[in-house]
């Protein structure tokens, strides 16, 4: 189950632009809110890739980071840590 909070980030012209060209490159039509959902979840999973591969969180950790990723996100991560 998904919980869901309102929090508001500020963003300069300069951050909508680039993410209005972010929303360009993907094929179909996706709002900011799901374009921004994406860049955070392969902002996550970069992130759980360095913690892990410097030991810097354990298994479990990574495994219940893992579990928070989208499918294709956790197999992309398994690949390239070799899992």
């Amino acid at each position: 189950m998904t919980h869901k909070s309102r929090s508001y980030i500020r963003l300069t012209l300069e951050e909508v632009e680039k993410l209005n060209l972010c929303r360009k490159s993907i094929i179909g039509n996706y709002s900011k809110h799901q374009v921004m959902s994406g860049l955070i979840d392969v902002g996550f999973a970069n992130a759980l890739e360095s913690l892990y591969e410097e030991d810097l969180i354990t298994e479990d950790e990574f495994k219940e980071g893992l579990d928070k990723l989208p499918d294709y996100l956790q197999e992309k991560v398994k690949a390239k840590l070799h899992k």
